[in-house]
């Protein structure tokens, strides 16, 4: 089986750390909720993140909607099916159904995943429960593969034969910092600063090719 987990992701109610900050009330207002029920978003909450631990790591729940697409839409999951985890910077875990029909449009991908977040298990799709990201790997039958840019090289020919066993493949859906896990088994792509999805969209394709060209399935 192949399992994808986006690690650390950047996605999360607002901290009650600032939900009193100005600029998070007239957020709230202008959506006509309240602080708690809205997401964290660097384009709309840049200065009151600055009070936060790890700002920069967090608020970018675009780049974790853009990644889930990628995967979610990719011929791979498709025609196969695939495990697909959201791990959160806060450690809840989402668990989609590889079936699911997450929306296009950002805003109703923001609403969605409040509700989400707020209500946890009231969506027959998309399963949340608390974990750290560790155990969380534990749990998963397979050979973790964490991508990072400092990892060790390796080209995509490298996925293509790891089609033959389980594998767990651990992006980072953050902006800036790095995976906390204590796996070591780190792979890069490439020196350049790659994007969630750019990585998502490369690794999807090349099993892809590795299934059909051992011919597992």
């Amino acid at each position: 089986m192949i399992t994808f987990v986006l690690a650390d992701s950047s996605l999360e109610l607002i901290p009650k750390e600032i939900q009193n900050n100005n600029i998070i009330i007239r957020s709230a207002k202008l959506r006509n909720k309240s602080p708690e029920e809205i997401l964290l978003d660097s384009n709309y909450h840049h200065s009151a993140m600055k009070l936060l631990k790890d700002y920069r790591k967090r608020g970018r729940p675009d780049i974790v909607h853009i990644t889930l697409l990628v995967i979610l839409d990719s011929i791979l999951n498709k025609e196969y099916g695939l495990n697909l985890y959201v791990h959160t910077y806060n450690d809840l875990v989402l668990k989609l159904d590889n079936k699911i029909n997450l929306p296009k449009s950002y805003n109703r991908f923001t609403g969605l995943m409040e509700q989400v977040l707020l209500k946890r298990n009231e969506n027959p799709l998309i399963k949340v429960f608390k974990s750290k990201l560790d155990a969380l790997l534990d749990s998963i039958k397979g050979e973790k593969i964490i991508l990072s840019r400092k990892g060790k090289f390796r080209n995509l020919d490298f996925f293509k034969e790891k089609v033959k066993k389980d594998i767990v493949i651990v992006i980072g859906c953050f902006p800036y910092g790095r995976i906390n896990t204590k796996y070591k088994n780190l792979i890069s792509l490439s020196r350049l600063h790659l994007t969630s999805w750019s990585v998502a969209s490369l690794i999807t394709t090349a099993l892809y090719e590795g299934i059909k060209f051992y011919n597992l399935r």
